[in-house]
């Protein structure tokens, strides 16, 4: 009697974990290549605030075991990323502008797939095409005198410095596009101010030998400030929030395309 038992709870836990579990898995793809592996690849698949995470293989493959609770009881979605720690050990900073780190020309990014956990359903198959964008861990930066056009020191770079960097990064990648954000805060016609400060930087890109064509701005007024208002505020001490302000009189840049032709002066649809 014990030995069937045994056999009973044997078969009883065997069986429940074959129920119990669920397999996720799929392909990562690369759109403009599908046969082509993604560097650093990494898929995570969430439940609402908690996720797991695993690497792609070298043929771009991936695969989760989970319980079904998990599914059954949470929001379940699923996207891939590239890893950007890995691929900045690849693709290091330049020696010339040490914080500046582009990582490879392409850093992609997965549309979102949401699951509905389905009760006969053991394997669910998921393939994910990654998105063309970019990612710029740490750019120049630039930031200005109050009510001016002018540059100052930002955080612990030189103006001098970010100018530079920019400018090289725009003559070694001569295929991109990028656009000047600017912003204003606390002054005199916040928006204007904004724009003429984006147009500053442009203007002198195009001295350094730039095509103005790559280089679009946009003044954001005090509409997008780097600190909100409510941290400003927070301050007690007049010099320290006056400092938080001027640190939101600065500009960034974005790429908005890699496929400017050089030759055409144009945007190149590939």
């Amino acid at each position: 009697m014990q030995k069937f038992l045994y056999i009973f709870i044997f078969l009883s836990r065997f069986i429940f974990s074959q129920t119990e579990t669920i397999e996720v898995s799929g392909k990562v793809s690369d759109p403009r290549d599908e046969k082509k592996a993604i560097f650093c690849c990494k898929v995570r698949l969430s439940f609402d605030t908690l996720f797991i995470e695993t690497d792609c293989d070298t043929t771009g493959h991936y695969s989760f075991t989970i319980s079904r609770s998990l599914m059954r009881n949470h929001k379940t979605s699923l996207y891939a990323y590239q890893d950007h720690r890995l691929r900045q050990k690849k693709y290091p900073a330049p020696a010339d502008c040490p914080y500046l780190y582009f990582g490879p020309k392409r850093y992609m990014n997965s549309n979102t797939t949401y699951f509905t956990y389905k009760p006969n359903i053991g394997i669910y198959k998921a393939d994910v095409e990654m998105q063309e964008g970019c990612f710029l861990q740490r750019g120049p930066c630039f930031n200005f005198k109050k009510n001016s056009v002018e540059l100052v020191k930002c955080d612990e770079f030189d103006a001098d410095t970010s100018l530079f960097c920019l400018k090289n990064t725009l003559l070694k990648n001569p295929t991109i596009i990028i656009e000047i954000n600017a912003n204003a805060y606390d002054e005199e016609n916040n928006l204007k101010l904004s724009e003429l400060r984006a147009k500053a930087i442009k203007n002198k890109l195009i001295v350094f030998g730039i095509d103005s064509v790559r280089i679009a701005t946009k003044g954001h007024g005090d509409t997008k400030p780097f600190l909100s208002k409510d941290v400003i505020q927070k301050s007690k001490i007049k010099e320290e929030k006056e400092l938080l302000k001027a640190t939101n009189r600065r500009a960034y840049f974005s790429i908005l395309s890699w496929d400017y032709d050089p030759v055409l002066k144009k945007i190149i649809s590939r």
